[in-house]
């Protein structure tokens, strides 16, 4: 009974901690067959918001609709909900322990490793880390 027991530990404790390397664009479009996984993403992510105890990441800067589309005075608001759907689409949410002032907009995540919760939501239990664009100096590593 002990050696089945310890058996089947083992094999749970080794399938929690597989992780698998995705790229962005193969976790969006097979988003539900991950979850409840642990995933690194491949593709480097802009931090595109900060929120306390969470980030908002995308493949590249997501702009307001309201920098990009004139406006709804025009009559034609078909460019303002594409972009507005763009966002939703691209951008992905991730609960972690960063600190607030820590992160900032255009800051860049590189092989970011979370669980997946649900859509377009992942959980990780430690801060991530990411590099500031990139300067005159160079880039500069943060935690």
């Amino acid at each position: 009974m002990k050696k089945q027991f310890l058996f089947f530990f083992l094999l749970t404790t080794l399938s929690v901690h597989a992780v698998e390397r995705v790229s962005l664009e193969q976790l969006q479009s097979e988003w539900n067959s991950y979850i409840g996984k642990s995933v690194t993403i491949t593709t480097p992510l802009v931090v595109c918001g900060s929120f306390y105890d969470s980030l908002v990441l995308a493949p590249e800067r997501l702009f307001c609709p309201e920098e990009r589309a004139i406006g709804l005075s025009d009559g034609d608001s078909t460019m303002y909900y594409s972009l507005e759907q763009h966002n939703r689409q691209t951008s992905i949410c991730v609960h972690c322990r960063n600190a607030y002032y820590q992160v900032r907009s255009g800051d860049i995540v590189h092989g970011l490793t979370a669980r997946v919760t649900g859509e377009r939501q992942m959980v990780t239990g430690r801060p991530v880390r990411t590099r500031k664009r990139k300067t005159a100096c160079g880039w500069s590593e943060r935690t």
